[in-house]
């Protein structure tokens, strides 16, 4: 399963998550599926530390709900 695929299944379960797509290759073709399927951002390969952070502020950004979901998710098993 490729990452538009995980982003339309995230949407459909939980439509309020914003989901980044991260694309081997720029192509426009998968930037608009994955536009489409409902990611926030489509990152492109190869990914620098910045670049993931800076999609990370955006997201939070127009999800202002989520700041502070790292406080309040379940921990991880």
């Amino acid at each position: 399963m490729g990452g538009v695929e995980v982003a339309a299944q995230v949407k459909a379960q939980r439509p309020w998550t914003p989901v980044v797509v991260i694309a081997g290759e720029h192509d426009d073709a998968v930037d608009r599926r994955a536009r489409a399927a409902g990611a926030a951002f489509v990152l492109h390969k190869p990914l620098s530390a910045e670049s993931i952070a800076d999609s990370a502020r955006k997201v939070l950004s127009i999800s202002p709900s989520l700041s502070g979901y790292a406080e309040t998710a379940p921990a991880a098993r």
